[in-house]
């Protein structure tokens, strides 16, 4: 009777330690899987990861003060035994009872954190810290094409970091760019002009064909891509026409050798086709409807792949 009058008492006791200890965590323990931080994730894999870690800190949090309670109490049990067997037995199992349980919860939280680690792939960050945050959706969008119009004047724009395009580089004689009395050599960035230099002697040691620049600063009409008012990229094409996907592909890559990015604008689909079927990359094929004739747009950064 006195042993279930025991039992009784710490089960209570056990229960409402819970119960205090669950109120501070109640409104946490189960993460939102719609709000604050965790907006437009929905339940995946991280939130339940994150819902397994409230648990088992809630778990962590309670049973730690339990264990010293515990240890107290069964430290009191023998301290006032008073030679009784029976007390001093019921003290150690309490004492023993407590201290198997705390390491029966660390042991629990390292096979947890290794699961948790091998599922979540990551091997290095804390899994009781785990942070679910959420990504807004990234929307890619096609570069603005450069699509000649009417031919129009600089409208007083200056370009400060332009210099005059090196002599060194083929260029269109008379229409490759607008010239005025302001304005009375065609220009681009210096950067553009020692990259093109390269490109030119890579070309030129090649032999196979031969190019010229055809569009530089001041534009010669009005384009889309505000790079050509800084200079910053230029129309450039083969002296003899339209060629073969071979020797396109071979400026793609030799624009890329010199730190540039290459993309050859076609009139049809049919063209491009004809060309991705030759080899040529088709993210670096354009098809621009309007233009006089193919030609390459030839940039200092990369832009966004072509898809028609």
């Amino acid at each position: 009777m006195k042993l279930r009058y025991q039992k009784i008492i710490i089960l209570s006791f056990l229960v409402s330690s819970f119960l205090i200890f669950g109120t501070a965590f109640a409104q946490g323990i189960v993460p939102q899987c719609d709000t604050g931080p965790l907006r437009g994730l929905g339940c995946d894999l991280c939130v339940f990861l994150k819902l397994v870690e409230n648990i088992i800190n809630f778990m962590l949090y309670v049973i730690f003060p339990l264990a010293v309670i515990f240890i107290v109490y069964g430290g009191f049990m023998i301290m006032v035994s008073a030679g009784s067997p029976e007390r001093l037995k019921r003290g150690r199992e309490i004492i023993t009872i407590a201290v198997t349980g705390l390491a029966i919860a660390l042991i629990a939280w390292l096979a947890v954190s290794t699961v948790i680690q091998v599922i979540s792939g990551n091997s290095w960050q804390p899994w009781n810290s785990i942070e679910c945050i959420s990504r807004e959706p990234v929307v890619v969008t096609r570069p603005p094409i450069t699509e000649p119009t009417t031919p129009t004047p600089t409208d007083g724009r200056t370009c400060p970091n332009c210099s005059t395009i090196s002599n060194s580089l083929p260029i269109k004689t008379g229409s490759a760019c607008a010239l005025s009395g302001e304005v009375t050599a065609c220009q681009i960035n210096s950067s553009l002009n020692e990259r093109l230099l390269s490109l030119n002697q890579a070309i030129a040691a090649d032999g196979s064909y031969s190019w010229q620049v055809t569009e530089a600063w001041p534009p010669t009409v009005t384009h889309k891509d505000q790079c050509h008012y800084s200079g910053t990229c230029i129309d450039a094409g083969f002296t003899s026409g339209a060629r073969s996907g071979a020797e396109i592909k071979n400026f793609i890559g030799k624009s890329a050798n010199s730190n540039l990015y290459s993309v050859y604008e076609v009139q049809t689909a049919a063209r491009r086709q004809e060309l991705i079927n030759q080899g040529v990359p088709a993210s670096q094929i354009c098809t621009v409807s309007g233009i006089s004739a193919e030609h390459f747009s030839v940039y200092m950064g990369s832009r966004t792949p072509c898809t028609r």
